[in-house]
């Protein structure tokens, strides 16, 4: 069967991806159509499973330190790291320490309802790290700003580092510490009326994607 194009499609991208992924996304989607449109959310992971349950969101690009279950789509692994300003007294070293971790102040990513980042506060703890979360914000794009013109460090995923570190004097530093990987996913709604819109919807984040999660392995069955 056909795939349906959409008049309009609704995607919720986890927050630190937002940055490279929207534009990759939109491409792609406007490149395929264009009659139709996009409007992106940025939402708490319940919420993301709440609107997809009811159909008010076609699909969605998430996060977390589990394996995929049914239903989800594997599209790559990520690692934490700390990003800091180059003049950070740490940039200089091979790797950040757990005492110099949490002796320094850091800034978090602030959720919508909900305390800061609560997911990645659990692996930190398992891995007997603690951080002293000086600032929170709701907007992470203003982090990597924060960054350049301060000491704090910022707790987060290689590709994000990578993707600010190439734009600012950013360094990307290794927490000398063993942490999970983020594993990032796709989800797409099982509630919608139309399932052939939502595949069509739902193709055209996987392709834009893929070149972006190069290193994702395919997930064993």
């Amino acid at each position: 069967m056909n795939a349906i194009v959409p008049r309009k499609c609704l995607i919720a991208c986890v927050d630190e991806l937002s940055s490279f992924l929207v534009p990759a996304i939109t491409a792609e989607i406007l490149g395929s159509s264009e009659h139709t449109t996009v409007e992106f959310k940025s939402m708490d992971s319940s919420e993301v499973f709440e609107e997809l349950g009811s159909g008010r969101l076609d699909t969605a690009i998430v996060s977390g330190f589990e394996t995929c279950s049914t239903g989800q789509e594997f599209l790559g692994n990520d690692e934490l790291v700390c990003l800091m300003s180059d003049e950070n007294r740490l940039s200089r070293q091979s790797y950040v320490s757990s005492a110099e971790y949490g002796q320094s102040n850091q800034v978090v990513l602030a959720s919508n309802i909900r305390k800061p980042q609560p997911a990645l506060d659990v692996v930190l703890r398992n891995a007997g790290l603690w951080r002293r979360n000086t600032i929170a914000v709701p907007f992470v794009d203003v982090i990597p700003h924060l960054l350049e013109r301060s000491d704090l460090l910022f707790t987060t995923t290689r590709k994000f580092g990578e993707h600010y570190a190439a734009l600012l004097p950013l360094h990307i530093g290794r927490i000398d510490v063993t942490l999970p990987n983020v594993t990032y996913y796709q989800i797409t709604s099982v509630a919608a009326r139309d399932p052939l819109r939502v595949g069509w919807v739902a193709a055209k984040v996987r392709l834009a994607c893929a070149p972006r999660f190069a290193d994702a392995e395919v997930k064993e069955k």
